[in-house]
């Protein structure tokens, strides 16, 4: 059929729509007790939904069958701990050289998510996409951080902390999923990441580091704490 020339672009839309999501969540925290603390948390989880991740102008052709969502991750671990470490001395200059220093460390691994084939066509109102059926897993992910710190307490309130961060501690790569053109089938690059993960900061009631990604890195910073 002949494209109408009053309409150069069409979309159909309904409200099929799916989604459904289930998951075993786990979690061990361990209060600061004989100069140790630490939080592990585990889940085990399922989405699945029959809604793909498309734009206005590359709209996805799928069924109506519930499929792995495109952030579907059956597993994710997380876990850190601090260690206080005890001065190997009571008085004199050894105290004050290894008194208030502490070891940090966090570690975070997930299994890979979906990766969702699609092939283009020719339609009168321009290229169609179409996502195929079978589905594959990108590259899961894992990193451990460290730190070591000293804080110096000049009152109370008042603290000037120095501290070494090590990210990446393994230099373990970690390689981002194909993602865009990189998935549809007959280009150059089907299937294959061009880039490792990106990194971004996190923070909570441990000391801030960095999530996934790049190779190994240290960073020495000093803060005042008050």
């Amino acid at each position: 059929m002949d494209q109408n020339p009053d309409f150069d672009f069409l979309r159909v839309t309904t409200n099929r729509g799916k989604s459904d999501y289930q998951a075993l969540q786990l979690k061990f925290e361990r209060p600061l007790t004989n100069h140790l603390a630490g939080l592990v948390s585990y889940t085990l989880s399922r989405s699945m939904d029959n809604v793909t991740d498309d734009t206005a102008r590359r709209v996805m052709i799928a069924g109506f069958g519930l499929v792995p969502s495109d952030f579907d991750v059956r597993h994710q671990l997380a876990g850190v701990a601090t260690y206080e470490l005890p001065a190997p001395v009571r008085t004199g200059i050894g105290n004050k050289l290894f008194r208030n220093w502490a070891l940090d460390s966090i570690f975070n691994a997930r299994s890979a998510k979906p990766l969702k084939f699609v092939s283009m066509f020719p339609t009168s109102f321009g290229i169609g996409y179409l996502q195929e059926d079978v589905s594959q897993r990108g590259f899961p992910l894992y990193q451990v951080d460290a730190a070591l710190r000293r804080k110096f307490n000049f009152t109370e309130a008042v603290a000037l902390q120095f501290q070494a961060d090590a990210f990446n501690v393994f230099n373990h790569p970690n390689f981002e999923d194909p993602i865009g053109n990189d998935l549809v089938v007959g280009t150059p690059f089907f299937g294959q990441s061009a880039s490792m993960s990106g990194r971004s900061l996190v923070s909570g009631g441990f000391p801030s580091f960095y999530s996934f990604g790049g190779p190994r890195a240290m960073r020495f910073s000093v803060k005042l704490v008050f």
